[in-house]
């Protein structure tokens, strides 16, 4: 929050939210409250993500969940609420960020590498859908 309200002292009009995103409804109601606010959905940047260092032996399911519901789910409920607005306003652009250690894994914390593939499956599959919309 402090970061938007710096940003705003060059006078450049800057909301910062808060939201939990791996919560499908929260992101629904978080984009529309944009959408509201700014009149229009350009752009949507999904750059949340966490990281697990956790030897796989030591893994719980629930600290592989946690990974996989910010880094994956939390990224397809911020895209599924933008592209809903993009679509029919007939452009936009959505950047998700995700991590050579997609491609080249890492020595401990399965969950980070494992879901950062699937952002470049989901990615790549998006691509394909909505790019030509």
């Amino acid at each position: 929050m402090a970061t938007a309200a710096e940003i705003e002292t060059i006078g450049v009009k800057v909301r910062a939210y808060k939201s939990d995103a791996s919560d499908f409804n929260a992101a629904q109601v978080l984009i529309g409250e944009i959408q509201k606010e700014f009149g229009r959905i350009d752009i949507l940047v999904n750059n949340a993500g966490i990281s697990e260092r956790t030897p796989f032996l030591d893994y719980t399911a629930e600290t592989f969940d946690k990974v996989m519901d910010l880094n994956v789910t939390g990224l397809f409920n911020s895209t599924h609420a933008a592209a809903s607005i993009m679509a029919t306003q007939g452009n936009g652009v959505i950047l998700n960020t995700s991590s050579m250690v997609s491609i080249y894994g890492q020595p401990s914390g399965v969950a980070y590498p494992t879901s950062k593939f699937a952002v470049n499956g989901l990615t790549v599959s998006l691509a394909r859908e909505l790019g030509p919309k």
